[in-house]
């Protein structure tokens, strides 16, 4: 017999828009939460209320002046899972290593990896 990990919900940037949003976040148990970019969409920015805890900010450049040392400017890319990760750390109040290490594990026992 296999266990089933019900996850209540997946956490993208696309949450931190609005005040409302981020006290959504605060009520999701840790043990039944991912975290997710939604890239190549909706990335984290200074108008939305999750912005104030970004930490990592990455450099940019327009896609007709494309460099592989840059990320592509106005899209969002999966390196931005840390600013994801830095965002509900904060809001949820624990450390960004047991926030990453929690959905980590959420993650190998939803698809049933073996690890």
């Amino acid at each position: 017999m296999s266990s089933i990990i019900c996850i209540d919900a997946s956490n993208s940037s696309r949450v931190y828009f609005n005040f409302l949003s981020l006290q959504v976040v605060q009520k999701i148990p840790l043990g039944r939460l991912l975290l997710e970019t939604d890239a190549p969409w909706c990335d984290i920015r200074r108008t939305h209320a999750g912005y104030r805890f970004v930490k990592t900010h990455h450099t940019y450049r327009k896609h007709n002046s494309w460099d592989e040392s840059y990320m592509v400017k106005g899209r969002n890319e999966p390196a931005n899972l840390v600013q994801v990760l830095e965002v509900v750390s904060a809001v949820k109040g624990v450390s960004e290593e047991e926030l990453a290490e929690i959905t980590y594990q959420n993650s190998i026992d939803l698809f049933s990896l073996p690890i």
